[in-house]
């Protein structure tokens, strides 16, 4: 059961920081037919209304999450995003970081900011997910944040008109890895996911349809190394190579990456002919640390520099979008 906390507008930079553009009509009257893409306008200032929310899941915790609506929709199913924060943050440290609600605002689509468990040593407020091999106090407890992300999405979708093949989730980090997780075990309600600085940790995954997936990493990453290893977190873990549940995933949809493009500092690998409508892109950044790529950064001293030449978000949200499920 769902238990509404409180709400309040929503007002704060869209992705591109505090000269995002009052907000425009770049909202579609009514949404595109489905499997079709959903059409990637640039962020404006957000808007609409945000409303924290409480559960109670199968396991007796109570859970949280924060929704957040934009002010104006197309009249139809809209997308439904997650957006799952990093080890030891928080669903409102990534919503102020990353500017994904000015994205939602101009796209006129749903995104709900889950928390999860807290109990990190002398950090009560600080939060991770069972991702598999990672992370903290969420993975020693064996949570199931299958379950409860499920829950979220179940609600949302009861309450507002999602279009259920447009339901993706976002990670940074232990995020991340949570959002790989979602494709492995929860494909049946997740359309694609879209991770900065993450890997898949699972001994297994086998996703019961293609999703797609966009994966950033920065190849000056030390808390994650690119490569694989135990980076300079907390966590301990002796992380997998990003780019291997990359191309785990392309595998499990049919399709392989194609060859490197480079630009400047981003080297890029996309595949096509993936089956059930999915996309694959990798997209790894010379220079770039652990932060967020064009958000306003973290602790600069945990995450490094943020690159300012690339914006994540507004990347992850163009490649999700023009991959929905078909119906």
């Amino acid at each position: 059961m769902a238990v509404v906390v409180g709400g309040a507008a929503c007002a704060g930079p869209g992705a591109a920081g505090d000269g995002a553009a009052p907000a425009t009509a770049t909202v579609p009257a009514t949404v595109p037919a489905p499997g079709t893409a959903w059409p990637a306008a640039p962020a404006v200032e957000p808007v609409g209304t945000s409303t924290v929310v409480a559960i109670t899941t199968d396991d007796g915790r109570e859970r949280t999450y924060h929704l957040v609506v934009p002010s104006r929709r197309p009249d139809g199913p809209v997308p439904l995003v997650l957006a799952l924060h990093g080890g030891l943050g928080s669903g409102r440290q990534l919503e102020a970081g990353i500017g994904l609600d000015g994205v939602a605002e101009a796209n006129g689509f749903l995104v709900a900011y889950p928390d999860g468990i807290g109990g990190a040593a002398g950090l009560p407020d600080a939060r991770t997910w069972n991702a598999g091999a990672c992370c903290g106090p969420a993975r020693n407890q064996g949570v199931d944040d299958v379950a409860f992300l499920r829950q979220v999405i179940a609600e949302v979708g009861a309450t507002h008109d999602v279009d259920p093949g447009r339901v993706y989730v976002v990670g940074h980090s232990n995020g991340g890895m949570m959002a790989y997780r979602m494709a492995c075990e929860a494909a049946d309600v997740v359309a694609g996911i879209g991770v900065v600085g993450a890997s898949l940790e699972l001994g297994s995954c086998e996703p019961t349809r293609p999703v797609t997936v966009v994966a950033v990493h920065g190849e000056a990453d030390a808390n994650h190394p690119i490569e694989g290893g135990v980076g300079s977190g907390v966590s301990g873990v002796a992380y997998r190579p990003a780019l291997a549940g990359v191309e785990h995933l392309a595998a499990a949809a049919g399709c392989r990456l194609g060859p490197p493009v480079v630009d400047g500092d981003l080297t890029v690998r996309e595949a096509d002919g993936c089956a059930d409508g999915a996309g694959v892109r990798w997209t790894s950044i010379a220079g770039a640390s652990h932060a967020w790529p064009g958000g306003t950064g973290g602790v600069r001293a945990l995450v490094g520099e943020t690159y300012e030449g690339y914006d994540a978000t507004a990347e992850l949200w163009d490649a999700l979008a023009a991959h929905p499920r078909p119906s």
